[in-house]
């Protein structure tokens, strides 16, 4: 007798965010492969449409509530929030979820307030899927979060809300689960490794076809330098600084630009042409097309050492072998760089000029690839508990669950009207009946 299970998966996807995609292919294709005989329906809620990822992840794409662009959001709540709005999309969320064995949230930045409102930003939009798991009886993972910064008292006390309503609450970071203590000391949350470690690198032919595609070679004549770079204007970084270090290290490196994004929110390819133009004559390549994230990781591959302001341009780089130096914009990153052994070769942000970064790549070189690979598969390992939390919350287990009255529910007579949170007499006129 064949076993079905629908899976509904909520985060940045949709964003062309290759750190943010990745996890949700570790997460299917791991309950895949740990349970063959088990058909598995994966539900994606996505700012925008996105095949590459819908079909590696062999997943469906549905809208979120968040609005295509900024300027669209512009003095509004989430879609289907605003009075008079069409809330068939809100509504099909509501019944998804509904129906759902399992809502997996995250992995990422999910529990941040540099945007916030009432009905704004990351951390309401986490809140109301958790309100509608909860009021539906579906279990609701927390999934390799990372919170922080959260200081704004509302969003502080929204948070530990979301925390306490999930059945599992994991982060892939000490830092985010001390904030979440401390903003509630009752709560439970479980410390694992960012699940990107878990992800399965894409074949030789799938990746010397992408060689192809961008006219590279695996041989260089010079040492490649990797770099994995994203706009830091936000936090008033003095990009002056990144120049003027890759000016130095073009002397010994040619260099090899990785974008991590590719979307409207943010592309690295534009921010890498505009760091060209201001690097003269250096031997300069860059990855110019949109690759799927067990591709583009097998890129670093290329290289001798990563210069990494984008965290999982460090996961891959080390995942690869390739060691990195990292600028630490945020805990996640020097977090990240503690357990694989590299924090001699992160540097804080507030400490950064171009000498140290040039100073962190050379510490990086002196990195065995080899051992680093080990290391990093060896702490990848420990990804494996997102894995069988997510079997048990479905019921795949034989073990307990953590919170079994999470799980139970689900299976409770359910109460009131059937038709979900936005009935018929809520829905719009030009919803679907």
């Amino acid at each position: 007798m064949s076993i079905d299970r629908h899976v509904v998966f909520a985060g940045a996807y949709g964003t062309e965010n290759t750190g943010d995609d990745a996890p949700l292919l570790v997460m299917a294709e791991g309950l895949r492969r740990r349970h063959p005989d088990v058909r598995f329906r994966f539900t994606v809620l996505a700012r925008r449409a996105d095949p590459l990822i819908e079909s590696a992840a062999a997943a469906s794409f549905i809208p979120n509530p968040e609005y295509d662009s900024r300027e669209a959001a512009a003095g509004k709540w989430f879609r289907g929030f605003n009075f008079g709005d069409d809330r068939a999309d809100l509504a099909r969320i509501d019944e998804t979820i509904r129906d759902a064995d399992l809502v997996v949230a995250g992995a990422g930045n999910v529990l941040i307030d540099l945007a916030f409102d009432l009905f704004r930003g990351p951390i309401p939009l986490l809140a109301s899927y958790a309100f509608m798991a909860d009021l539906h009886r579906t279990p609701l993972m927390l999934y390799g979060i990372t919170a922080g910064p959260i200081k704004n008292p509302h969003a502080r006390t929204l948070s530990a809300w979301i925390a306490r309503s999930s059945a599992v609450a994991t982060c892939r970071d000490e830092a985010s689960a001390e904030l979440l203590r401390e903003i509630d000391q009752g709560l439970e949350i479980e410390v694992h490794p960012d699940p990107v470690l878990a992800l399965v690198p894409a074949s030789d032919t799938r990746f010397d076809a992408a060689l192809a595609r961008e006219g590279l070679t695996r041989e260089s004549s010079r040492p490649r330098l990797a770099v994995a770079w994203r706009d830091l204007d936000f936090l008033g970084f003095d990009r002056c600084i990144l120049i003027d270090a890759l000016r130095a290290l073009s002397e010994e490196y040619a260099l090899l630009f990785i974008p991590q994004t590719t979307g409207p929110d943010g592309d690295d390819r534009e921010l890498a042409q505009e760091i060209v133009a201001s690097l003269g004559d250096a031997e300069v390549r860059a990855v110019t097309h949109r690759h799927s994230p067990e591709v583009l990781m097998r890129f670093y591959e290329l290289a001798e050492v990563t210069l990494a302001a984008r965290l999982h341009g460090a996961v891959f780089s080390t995942c690869s072998g390739t060691p990195v130096a990292a600028l630490a914009y945020l805990p996640k990153v020097s977090s990240f760089m503690e357990t694989v052994g590299l924090s001699a070769s992160c540097v804080d942000i507030e400490d950064a000029t171009a000498a140290s970064l040039v100073a962190a790549v050379g510490r990086a070189r002196q990195v065995d690839g080899a051992r680093l690979a080990s290391r990093t598969q060896r702490v990848g390992e420990a990804v494996s508990a997102y894995l069988e939390h997510a079997s048990t919350l479905l019921r795949l287990d034989d073990r307990a669950s953590p919170r079994p009255h999470h799980a139970d529910r689900k299976n409770e007579l359910r109460v009131g009207d059937s038709s979900g949170l936005f009935g018929t007499r809520w829905r719009s006129r030009s919803s679907p009946s």
